[in-house]
């Protein structure tokens, strides 16, 4: 599991094949394991990518 936020305080969460993107209170959850990847790699990815570029990883060391 795995959490981003940014600084209005939305988040992106993920656990498993699901993650949860939060933005103002309203959330939505997808499931990628029909992609074969776990969400938090597809989360990375799509940082890694330039989407979610607000988001920081909270409570761990980001390595490049």
């Amino acid at each position: 599991m795995a959490t981003w936020k940014n600084a209005k305080g939305d988040t992106i969460t993920t656990e498993g094949s699901k993650y949860t993107i939060t933005r103002d209170g309203v959330a939505i959850t997808t499931d990628v394991s029909k992609w074969h990847h776990s969400a938090e790699l597809w989360i990375k990815n799509d940082i890694k990518a330039g989407h979610y570029t607000e988001f920081l990883l909270q409570g761990r060391e980001v390595s490049a």
